[in-house]
Parts: structure tokens; sequence; C-alpha cells
């Protein structure tokens, strides 16, 4: 067991006066790597985010547009489908990334014209998706169908720079598809 007063401890002393403490390049790197790691991390995991994000949108919109086509032909009015029927096939179309519970909405509505269609978010003022219908409407009819996904933001203070919801850490994906149903 050392001493205070031992002649390692002097030794060592006399090192740490002469040498420096602020000269002395022992752990360095280590220094260096926590002051950078941080940065680093949070760059890296931001970019995995917003790809999934980016993704997520795409299975969503590609979702959209296939189920939307049943719409269009009138297959799914024709043989007495419903939401129920349209969620299945945008779920099955819209693979990988895209959940189909709870945070998926859907909304289909029926217009006049294309003038008349309302294409304003589906949020209240607080910026929080509201419920959607399901009109898919006749030959002829103007539809406008709408998918909306809450996607949670995982990447800590991320979700408030891209979060589009309220005061939450959840961005509004939202895909769009407009057309004229086909005649009978």
């Amino acid at each position: 067991m050392r001493k205070f007063g031992s002649a390692a401890c002097k030794s060592w002393a006399s090192r740490f006066r002469r040498r420096g403490f602020w000269r002395d390049e022992k752990g360095v790197t280590i220094v260096e790597f926590a002051a950078v790691a941080a940065p680093f991390f949070f760059t890296l995991f931001a970019v995995l985010e917003v790809a999934l994000i980016f993704f997520g949108s795409s299975a969503l919109e590609t979702g959209v547009q296939e189920a939307a086509r049943m719409i269009r032909t009138r297959e799914l009015q024709l043989s007495g489908g419903g939401l129920e029927e349209f969620r299945a096939k945008l779920c099955e179309e819209a693979t990988g990334l895209i959940s189909c519970g709870s945070k998926l909405n859907i909304d289909v509505r029926t217009y006049p014209s294309f003038a008349d269609a309302d294409m304003d978010p589906p949020v209240d003022a607080e910026g929080n998706p509201l419920p959607g219908s399901f009109i898919p409407g006749g030959p002829l009819d103007v539809v406008v169908v709408r998918a909306y996904y809450v996607w949670d933001v995982h990447t800590p203070y991320l979700g408030v720079l891209l979060g589009n919801i309220g005061s939450t850490n959840s961005r509004l994906l939202l895909s769009t598809a407009a057309f004229r149903n086909e005649p009978s």
C-alpha cells in the first residue's frame, strides 16, 4: 500500500509539474470522441428518422393510389364493400412501415365538381387529426380520397422540428387521390 509521502507519489507529482498537465496527450482520443459523439449520433439518427418518414409516406401514397382504384372503377361500390374493405386493400398495398391501427384515418368524400372539392388538411384548430367519413359516390361523381397517418418521431429533439400535429412529437403523413368515378 502506498503512502502519500512515498517515493512513487513524489515521482508522479514531479512529473505532473515537469511535463505540465495541459501538455499531457494521454487520453486525447477519448476526449475528442466524447466531444464529437453526441452531434454525430444525433445526426445519424436524424437522417435515419427522416428516411423512415419518407419511406412511410411513400408506402401510404402507394396504398392510397391502389386502394382508390377500387372506388374509381366502382369495383368497391358494385360489390357492396365499405370502409373495412377499403382499409384492408390500403393496408395490403401500404406494406412495411404503416400499421393499420388507430393511427390510420381514412376520409372519402364526394363532390359535385373538382372546384368544390375540399383539400384542406383534415385537422382541428390545434392540429389534431379529425375523424373521416366514407362516401365513395356513384358513376361520374368527383371523389377525394385522403388517408392520413400519425407518425411518432422517436429521435429526441427531432420531434420539435418535424412534428406538425399540435404540440406532440408526431408528424401527420397525408396522401390524397382526387378523381372522377368511371361510368357504370
